[in-house]
């Protein structure tokens, strides 16, 4: 298994930071993806301008993600 694969499983089930291309934050469980590197997040919670609300399941496109990370 390469070691992109093995990253995205160790990621599985972990809470994630996703910044996507309008500067929005998403915060949540990082469940599944795609060969499209679409990310979709469980119990998911918005950052826009300061303002934080509760979005539960979300999809992400891949091609809006700007960064992906670890959330501690």
């Amino acid at each position: 298994m390469d070691s992109g694969k093995q990253q995205l499983q160790c990621w599985l089930n972990r809470q994630v930071r996703v910044e996507v291309s309008d500067h929005r934050k998403f915060y949540g469980c990082f469940i599944c993806t795609d060969h499209e590197g679409t990310a979709i997040l469980s119990n998911t919670t918005e950052d826009s301008n300061g303002l934080t609300r509760v979005l539960g399941l979300v999809v992400i496109p891949g091609k809006h993600i700007k960064s992906f990370s670890l959330h501690v």
